[in-house]
């Protein structure tokens, strides 16, 4: 009679573990992927698709009624539980740049990533960005499959100098301060200042013709110029950003790497393949970490 009594106060205290289990809230984990195209999105899980015959605008997009929405309302209401993943596919930046202004980046539990064209999702090869900030931004562009040093800070600091020397100057005269200004030459190694655009504060640069970045091969080098340059910098206080063209996801993932087995924070902006460098103030004048 005592051991089928402990069996019954056993199987009683059990089955009230198991029922106070069931009535507690279930907690459960869940990763979206957003997979961007030139006219089209993907939503995972579910494989749900939504397309255009070109690229939508933002108030295509902003329609509660979509799959888009529909997840990044879930994302926002419950972000301790729900996270959003970008993946940012050849093709894909105006989509993406609507994407992430509807997304907002005010939530800790949304991120990004680039893929090639048919390049399979695998959650666990993803190295996902968020956007953090940091006082100084070394940015970098990476086009032909090349990095390229900008050195915004040096070229922005000489475009700023002339422009409120030519603002002293000439006063009220624009006319004749844009003259002046199209006739003065701000140059690097890699990059030229379109001068005419000064005036409006605006920083916007070209890539001269013909010269040469580094490739895959050089960033495995201990010497490389990409690790030069951020050796004079404090990973706590710098983070990397990369400008990529549609051609150059190898070099940047491997620039990347590089970055990030140095201690710096990686973030990237995804540009058009024509589409200029132009950074406003205090920073970059597209979206960009």
């Amino acid at each position: 009679m005592k051991v089928a009594t402990v069996i019954l106060l056993v199987a009683i205290v059990l089955a009230s573990a198991v029922e106070r289990a069931a009535a507690a809230p279930v907690e459960t984990k869940k990763t979206w992927y957003l997979d961007c195209y030139f006219n089209k999105f993907v939503v995972y899980p579910g494989a749900i698709t939504q397309q255009w015959e070109q690229t939508p605008t933002y108030s295509q997009l902003d329609q509660p009624t979509n799959a888009l929405m529909r997840v990044v309302e879930k994302v926002r209401s419950d972000t301790n539980n729900q996270s959003l993943v970008i993946l940012l596919r050849p093709g894909s930046v105006m989509l993406s740049r609507s994407i992430r202004s509807l997304v907002g980046f005010q939530y800790k539990n949304v991120f990004l990533d680039v893929l090639d064209t048919d390049e399979l999702i695998k959650p666990g090869k993803l190295k996902l960005s968020h956007p953090e900030g940091r006082n100084t931004h070394l940015y970098f562009e990476c086009c032909n499959n090349q990095i390229f040093h900008v050195d915004y800070s040096a070229l922005h600091s000489q475009s700023k100098k002339l422009r409120d020397e030519m603002e002293q100057r000439f006063k009220n005269k624009y006319k004749e301060m844009l003259k002046a200004l199209e006739a003065v030459v701000i140059t690097n190694e890699y990059y030229t200042v379109n001068t005419s655009r000064l005036p409006v504060h605006l920083t916007e640069l070209s890539r001269i013709l013909g010269v040469r970045g580094e490739d895959c091969l050089a960033l495995h080098r201990p010497a490389s110029r990409f690790r030069s340059v951020l050796s004079k910098f404090v990973p706590k206080d710098a983070s990397t950003v990369f400008l990529i063209r549609d051609d150059s996801f190898k070099v940047f993932r491997m620039a990347r790497d590089v970055a990030e087995s140095l201690g710096f924070q990686t973030g990237f902006e995804l540009l058009a393949r024509n589409e200029k460098l132009r950074f406003g103030e205090p920073g970059l004048g597209l979206p960009s970490y």
